[in-house]
């Protein structure tokens, strides 16, 4: 059996890993900001900009197969359309549906 190492005092303030990827996430941000920007200005329109999808007034195309999360439909006036009839809980394969 392996016994654990001791860490330094470095290696236990994470320093290095933390600064990492706070540049990481910097690195991604600079890299957006700046294709937005040649976006608004017309140049390098042959790369995709990341947020592509303006979700209100565009929606998203779903496979025939997508299995999205499960929620509660309501009547217009706000009460909950389940009967507890038990038919989702039972249909369900992954058995993840409880009533």
């Amino acid at each position: 059996m392996k016994r654990r190492e001791e860490m330094n005092w470095r290696e236990r303030l994470y320093l290095i890993e933390v600064a990492k990827g706070v540049m990481l996430t910097f690195g991604k941000l600079i890299k957006n900001l700046t294709l937005h920007i040649l976006h608004l200005f017309g140049f390098r329109k042959s790369l995709p900009a990341a947020a592509s999808i303006q979700y209100p007034n565009e929606r998203r195309n779903y496979p025939a197969r997508f299995r999205g999360r499960h929620r509660l439909t309501l009547y217009p006036n706000g009460d909950i359309r389940c009967t507890s009839c038990f038919l989702c809980a039972t249909a369900c394969p992954a058995r993840c549906i409880y009533i």
